[in-house]
């Protein structure tokens, strides 16, 4: 697919698309050229150093030495003239701020879509954040959100493709508010563009979509960290490339969210496996973490080996301040900075907008947790502190502090959760030059990853005032080295170099195919062509509302036989139960073929385009020769209804 992309300013979302889809292999899309209508645009940079083709469309001219704006009509010709030198099969408008007359609108509106931060039949034009933070400050909204939409005559009123709601949180400044919505703006214009890649609808066929499906909810979205609800009681946890500091994104590092995840995928196996601790980990790959389904726990299980920190919560601060009983904890005096305490502690907050310091007592006596599950919480936090420090000084580091959390599965199991150990989430020093820097009165020389954090605030004068920073490519080399250090002190020495970004969908779809079915009741549909992939869709909707995991597969009995036959193989060796759906029309050989050499159930639900139809084709479908037990049923939902019976009755 051919995409161009029009901007007029920075280009955040432009470099997401470039990072993304433009410089991915495993996404069949282009980026043919890049249009501005502000010659100062950032964003035409950002294209040039990925030699991406560059046009200025100006919409301003200049006469006797003053500049006056150019007509729409005016400035929609000569920008219709530039655009159709690309042959695009779709256009992105990605932070373009002229609005477009009804010419432009009417030629490419079919394959056009705009990115716009406000949620549909909501705030229209430039000013839409100003106008939500407004109406939220009078009390008559919480929540605003993105959108992406189909560009037509109305402004900012076309069909709505995808969006996402973003709750506007009582600490928020309207410029935090902005900052938060650029994230979600720039996950969103990635995922919209990237399906409509891989669904191939180009040309004449995108004008007929209107809003893509969403196949995994996402269910939260952090400053880093972005929780997908992938059903059958699993989670997806993504790891971001996203860097926050200062309350607000700063850059992505591109490799970060790979790390990070290989970093709690390597203590999650550890902690399994040398102190019998389980996690609800099941599957990772890249930056991506499948897991378990749990009610979380709402306490962060901090623990200090050190008495450090600058931040409002830490125990140092805490302590020079004059305290000496902290979370319930009574510290004796004379202690200085950064010194190892006595005996390891566990400091616990809540977990929300603002963490606030609690005591092991007030957790229990406030209902965060029964006297039972602290026991149990905090004796396997403790546990894993104390080994992870051990080993993290046979690699050369002090492990300081960390923070810990829990969460309880269906079967009642308190389970770690979340991250392990992770430079993010951890404090660590070096440990060979940390008793000569409590000698001279220094600070320990740290295992430091806020290259970028200590850049702004050497380069900017108030760093949380600005909303937008620009971030030399030399410090983010710098941080992600620092990140790759971390990870191969920690594992003795395994380099990470094919550091990829990889879609929540990807490693969701590889999970199941490759992992999920082995252990789980599954049902397998396959189908003898893709003209039936209506049919399929339905079953799948149907299977999905009764809880019913589905996998499906496009093979012909009649042409494709042996892959057929590969396909029984694979889903006849799991441990998991299965029931195939089998969908052909006319000369129904695949159903046939299933129910004679697998020792599963083989329901057929063939496609008819009428009743006619049906009465020619059943036949072939009902006529089945001895030993060869197909179970015919018409209605998609019955079929969904009778797989649920099967696997209840055969518990």
């Amino acid at each position: 697919m051919r995409i161009l992309v029009l901007i007029s300013g920075n280009g955040t979302n432009l470099q997401r698309l470039i990072n993304n889809v433009h410089n991915n292999n495993t996404v069949h899309g282009e980026i043919v050229g890049v249009i501005s209508n502000n010659k100062d645009a950032y964003g035409l940079t950002r294209a040039k150093s990925a030699n991406i083709q560059t046009n200025v469309v100006a919409d301003t001219f200049v006469e006797r030495e003053i500049t006056y704006q150019k007509n729409r009509e005016k400035y929609d010709l000569e920008l219709l003239q530039v655009m159709d030198a690309y042959n695009a099969d779709l256009i992105v408008l990605a932070g373009w701020m002229r609005i477009l007359g009804n010419t432009l609108v009417h030629k490419y509106g079919g394959r056009m879509i705009n990115l716009h931060p406000a949620l549909p039949n909501s705030f229209v034009g430039a000013n839409c954040i100003r106008d939500a933070w407004e109406e939220y400050q009078r009390g008559n909204i919480t929540e605003t959100g993105v959108m992406t939409h189909w560009v037509s005559d109305e402004l900012d009123r076309g069909d709505c493709i995808q969006s996402i709601r973003v709750p506007i949180h009582g600490c928020d400044t309207r410029d935090a508010l902005k900052s938060r919505l650029n994230v979600y703006e720039q996950d969103l214009l990635e995922s919209t563009v990237k399906q409509l890649v891989e669904l191939n609808y180009t040309r004449d066929l995108v004008k007929d979509v209107k809003r893509l499906p969403e196949r995994y909810p996402l269910l939260h979205k952090g400053k880093v960290r972005d929780i997908y609800d992938i059903g059958n009681d699993l989670l997806a946890i993504s790891h971001s490339d996203r860097l926050s500091s200062f309350d607000r994104h700063i850059c992505d590092v591109p490799g970060k969210g790979h790390i990070l995840t290989e970093s709690s995928v390597f203590w999650f196996d550890k902690i399994k496996r040398e102190l019998g601790i389980d996690h609800h980990l099941i599957y990772a790959k890249d930056n991506v973490m499948v897991v378990k389904k749990c009610r979380v726990l709402p306490i962060e299980v901090v623990i200090r080996g050190y008495i450090t920190g600058s931040t409002q919560t830490s125990l140092w601060t805490h302590y020079k301040n004059g305290t000496r009983n902290y979370c319930g904890i009574q510290f004796p005096d004379g202690l200085v900075k950064n010194q190892k305490l006595e005996r390891n502690v566990i400091t616990p907050t809540t977990k929300g907008e603002v963490d606030e310091l609690i005591t092991a007592e007030e957790i229990v006596a406030q209902g965060y947790m029964t006297q039972t599950q602290w026991n149990e919480v905090s004796e396997k936090a403790m546990r894993i502190f104390e080994y992870s420090q051990r080993y993290a000084a046979e690699r050369g580091l002090i492990l300081v502090d960390t923070k810990y959390e829990f969460g309880v599965d269906k079967e009642g199991n308190i389970l770690v959760i979340d991250e392990v150990n992770t430079c993010d989430s951890s404090r660590y020093w070096f440990r060979k030059t940390y008793d000569e820097c409590m000698r001279e009165g220094k600070e320990p020389q740290k295992y430091d990853k806020d290259v970028i954090r200590d850049y702004i605030k050497k380069t900017v004068s108030d760093p949380y005032s600005q909303t937008e920073f620009h971030v030399e490519q030399e410090q983010i080399d710098k941080t992600i080295n620092v990140y790759r250090f971390f990870f191969a002190m920690i594992t003795g020495g395994v380099e990470l170099c094919d550091l990829r970004y990889t879609t929540v969908e990807d490693v969701v779809d590889r999970y199941y195919e490759d992992e999920h079915w082995i252990n789980h009741d599954t049902v397998v549909i396959l189908s003898g062509s893709t003209t039936d992939d209506a049919h399929v869709q339905k079953l799948i909707n149907f299977a999905k509302a009764q809880g019913i995991y589905t996998l499906s597969h496009v093979s012909s009995a009649h042409k494709n036989t042996l892959e057929v036959m590969g396909i029984l193989d694979k889903y006849n060796s799991g441990k998991g139960r299965v029931v195939y759906i089998t969908v052909a029309g006319r000369s129904n050989a695949l159903s046939g073929v299933v129910a004679s050499n697998t020792q599963y159930p083989t329901i057929a639900c063939p496609p008819f385009k009428d009743k006619d139809d049906m009465m020619v084709n059943i036949n072939s479908t009902l006529q089945c020769p001895s030993k060869v037990p197909v179970m015919a049923i018409l209605e998609p939902s019955n079929v969904a209804l009778a797989c649920r019976k099967i696997f209840d009755l055969s518990r």
